[in-house]
């Protein structure tokens, strides 16, 4: 339903990004038994960096090009 109001798609998919990623550390802080949460957060960054680049700028990316 909201990808139908096509002005706060990504803004709100941006806010659930970031939620999804507080979550992550979490999660990976307490699976990897770290003692400090800036590792926690390295490691999900890393991979939530991969993930906004599948999501984020290969699509943006593809809409630069166009239609052959």
């Amino acid at each position: 339903m909201l990808d139908l109001i096509t002005e706060i798609r990504d803004p709100i998919f941006l806010l659930t990004s970031l939620w999804m990623l507080a979550g992550f550390v979490l999660a990976v802080r307490q699976a990897l038994d770290y003692r400090k949460t800036w590792r926690a957060v390295v490691v999900c960054l890393v991979g939530w960096v991969i993930y906004a680049g599948f999501f984020f700028i290969i699509p943006r990316a593809c809409q630069l090009v166009g239609p052959t």
